[in-house]
């Protein structure tokens, strides 16, 4: 009897061994993978083509170039991108929206918008399979922003790669020292300064909404984790960065800023 109970502890441990290495071995796959794809897209951040990317928005656009065809026909002039890796990226990308960057963080990735808010949950923006996914903007979204609340999804990665260093806002001090975070556009940039970071769950859904009102903003100051106040008022434009959260079951880390051309 004893042997056989030696036996089964042994195959038990065996297993649960076996399972462990098995899930090590998943994840690294899943993390080497994320950062191939990601290495991939650094060629379409803004500045790519030059010694460092922009922290800040440009002052002014770009002037546009006229087109000229035959010897002296001077055509219709187009204004020339203020951010041509973005329009280049949704010229090889049709779903791709823009860049999202958030200094203090590993947040500095492409994001794109699906029909709907599952197909790129695990898939990368060629809709191969990818655990990480893409971060998405919510199908209800205006693409261009324009919208009075604009949804960003994105997994964090326990590695810290896409929204997984998202967590740090969680801390009053980290929020205080970076305070804004950038969007690129083909044709303008935005600068968001966060207003409040909420740790919640996937139940609270005010801050889902398309458009917060001042009850909204009044709630998220109050259940705001960390919150810094500025001018703002529900007829402002905002963006939502949302993302899981490990403290509780069905959790979310949910970053809201006020957006600003």
């Amino acid at each position: 009897m004893k042997k056989v109970l030696f036996y089964l502890a042994f195959l038990f441990l065996a297993g649960v061994l076996g399972y462990s290495l098995w899930q090590l071995l998943s994840a690294n796959r899943d993390y080497t993978a994320e950062a191939r794809v990601h290495t991939a897209q650094l060629s379409y951040r803004p500045g790519s083509g030059t010694e460092s990317a922009p922290s800040a928005p440009a002052a002014e656009p770009r002037p546009a170039l006229p087109q000229i065809t035959g010897d002296t026909a001077l055509q219709e002039t187009q204004p020339a991108p203020l951010n041509p890796e973005i329009a280049r990226l949704r010229q090889d990308y049709p779903d791709a929206v823009g860049w999202l960057t958030v200094p203090g963080t590993l947040v500095d990735y492409p994001f794109v918008q699906g029909r709907d808010n599952d197909y790129y949950l695990r898939r990368d923006m060629d809709g191969a399979y990818l655990y990480a996914g893409t971060p998405f903007l919510d199908c209800r979204c205006d693409r261009e922003l324009t919208g009075g609340n604009s949804i960003i999804y994105g997994h964090n990665m326990r590695n810290d790669s896409v929204f997984g260093t998202l967590e740090r806002y969680k801390t009053q001090s980290f929020l205080e020292e970076n305070p804004v975070g950038y969007v690129y556009l083909p044709d303008r940039t935005l600068t968001v300064e966060w207003i409040a970071c909420v740790v919640t769950t996937d139940q609270t859904t005010y801050l889902y909404e398309t458009a917060l009102d001042r009850e909204a903003l009044d709630l998220l100051y109050a259940q705001g984790r960390t919150t810094r106040r500025v001018e703002c008022s529900p007829e402002d434009r905002f963006l939502t960065l949302s993302t899981c959260d490990y403290e509780r079951s069905n959790g979310r880390v949910v970053l809201v800023g006020v957006l600003r051309q």
